[in-house]
């Protein structure tokens, strides 16, 4: 419709899509650290 509001949907759809990446992150790096093998983790130094 000529009153839809778009940019209104894109900002809800951006910050849903922000909040799952940044949990899915947090989800991913605490079940790398609970999976790692000893011995087995790179070094990096900078």
């Amino acid at each position: 419709t000529a009153t839809f509001d778009f940019v209104g949907t894109y900002l809800a759809i951006a910050v849903v899509y922000l909040v799952m990446v940044f949990v899915l992150d947090a989800l991913l790096k605490f079940l790398e650290r609970k999976t790692r093998i000893p011995g087995m983790d790179i070094e990096t130094r900078r």
